[in-house]
């Protein structure tokens, strides 16, 4: 529908369809998709106590707004997302909406929450049909859809690659794709483990007072994680070994003994290292996109593994992220 600014310029927003509200309720699982909040939007009774979220604003001056997107585009499914009232207030607030809620991020957070939705939902049925109780269903034959990146600017320019070239450049996106093309092979078990170690590494790392979250060299190996960390977090610890067996047999994730030093630690392989040119630096490709993504969007690299896209590399840091690397 049409309306006027207190301005006096004209806007236009367009309403959501009855349809595509059922869609954003079917895939939300009627909960809040705010990370960690998990809250109902339909009251004891039935009544609709939830808001829908842009992620692109529903108007060009909105929180997330100054996008090519047409007004009809803005009002389709895959730029909502449906919260509670107080989520819905923060990610539109007028003036740290935007700044704390970047589209990246929360793009990641729709995949991740409608994804775990749609997980929840078919171990159910598939508990239901068999009545044996497993994490992802009996069997996990889906082929998780992976978005491959284009140009990796946004990555390349944190390496400080950026400037590299155009061959050097192109193999590297082929490098970072192939990535994805085998991390969409993982089973749902397998990545979900893994989300949960990157999870757990994440909150382990110290926060610095004048820099943030320190995620470790970006040169070195790992991340490493010490077991006792893990394991006194397991809920269900034969589903996280069948999980971490194929993590191994995929050759990310090993178990490294220190008996000298009496230490067990979960080790992230070096099975993917970001390089550029024949002679040129590399990176661990966890803690390099850990930091994009983290110093960036404010996505945690968790979040984002459950969604496999890719594209987010290919975007640049907003001014307003003041990242270390400009």
């Amino acid at each position: 529908m049409s309306r006027m600014a207190n301005s006096g310029s004209a806007k236009t927003r367009v309403t959501v369809k009855t349809q595509t509200m059922r869609e954003l309720m079917f895939a939300s699982g009627g909960r809040c998709a705010m990370t960690d909040c998990r809250l109902p939007l339909t009251s004891p009774t039935g009544g609709w106590i939830g808001t829908v979220a842009h992620i692109v604003a529903a108007e060009q001056d909105g929180p997330r707004g100054n996008s090519p997107l047409t007004p009809k585009e803005r009002a389709e499914f895959s730029n909502l997302m449906l919260m509670c009232a107080t989520h819905g207030r923060d990610v539109d607030a007028p003036d740290t909406g935007e700044a704390n809620y970047p589209v990246e991020l929360l793009t990641v957070m729709k995949q991740r929450h409608e994804a775990k939705v749609n997980e929840a939902i078919t171990a159910a049925i598939e508990q239901d049909q068999s009545g044996v109780k497993t994490a992802t269903g009996a069997i996990d034959t889906e082929l998780r859809p992976a978005k491959s990146a284009t140009t990796a600017e946004g990555l390349l320019e944190s390496l400080g690659w950026d400037s590299e070239p155009a061959d050097d450049i192109s193999n590297f996106v082929d490098l970072l794709n192939s990535v994805g093309d085998e991390l969409q092979r993982f089973s749902q078990l397998a990545l979900e483990t893994l989300s949960q170690l990157l999870h757990i590494w994440v909150q382990d790392c110290p926060v610095d007072p004048k820099v943030g979250l320190t995620l470790g060299d970006p040169s070195d190996r790992g991340p490493y994680i010490p077991k006792y960390n893990v394991d006194n977090r397991i809920r269900n610890a034969s589903v996280f070994r069948a999980g971490l067996r194929e993590l191994d047999a995929r050759g990310v994730v090993e178990v490294i003994r220190d008996d000298e030093a009496g230490t067990v630690e979960y080790c992230f392989r070096d099975k993917w290292r970001l390089k550029m040119g024949k002679a040129g630096y590399d990176f661990n490709f966890w803690i390099a996109t850990a930091y994009f993504l983290h110093e960036s969007f404010g996505v945690p690299i968790q979040d984002w593994l459950l969604g496999l896209d890719f594209t987010i590399y290919d975007r640049l840091a907003p001014p307003a992220a003041k990242v270390s690397w400009r």
